[in-house]
């Protein structure tokens, strides 16, 4: 009797192992063959959040009726550990979402457009901001759902 137990026991702990390592090498293709392939740029978006200066200033701006997309888009950005990011509401009504940065913040400001999906276009220099201690105003539009971290 005990030897039976001890061969399903043997048996039981090969299956598992087994089922390991079939999960591990699925997990793998997924993370690192199949997204390569996958979202646009997903490497080149990576690459570009380690540009950012996490130092960088940001200051997000609702001007949507929309409540509390100013703080959703704080929490989304402290994930890739912005130090200075501060929310308010703007008194104007954006249709497209845009990033305003110091002159010499520009590259800062196209590469976080990238990252959000705001369009590059949308991304100028302000100089009224070059004495400020604000680096970059991310002034979020009518057209946020569009933008991570609202897409779904």
């Amino acid at each position: 009797m005990w030897h039976k137990l001890t061969n399903i026991f043997f048996i039981l702990a090969i299956v598992s192992i087994s089922v390991l390592l079939i999960l591990f090498a699925v997990s793998f293709y997924f993370k690192n063959i199949y997204s390569d392939s996958g979202e646009e740029g997903t490497n080149n978006r990576k690459e570009e959040i380690l540009k950012i200066n996490p130092e960088m200033k940001i200051l997000v701006l609702n001007s949507t009726k929309a409540p509390g997309i100013a703080k959703e888009m704080k929490l989304f950005l402290n994930t890739f550990e912005f130090k200075g990011v501060n929310i308010g509401n703007d008194s104007s009504s954006y249709r497209d979402s845009r990033i305003l940065t110091k002159g010499n913040r520009i590259e800062q400001g196209r590469l976080l457009a990238k990252i959000i999906h705001i369009n590059e276009s949308l991304v100028s220099k302000v100089s009224s901001l070059d004495s400020s201690d604000i680096d970059c105003i991310l002034i979020l539009g009518e057209d946020y759902k569009l933008l991570k971290p609202f897409r779904k």
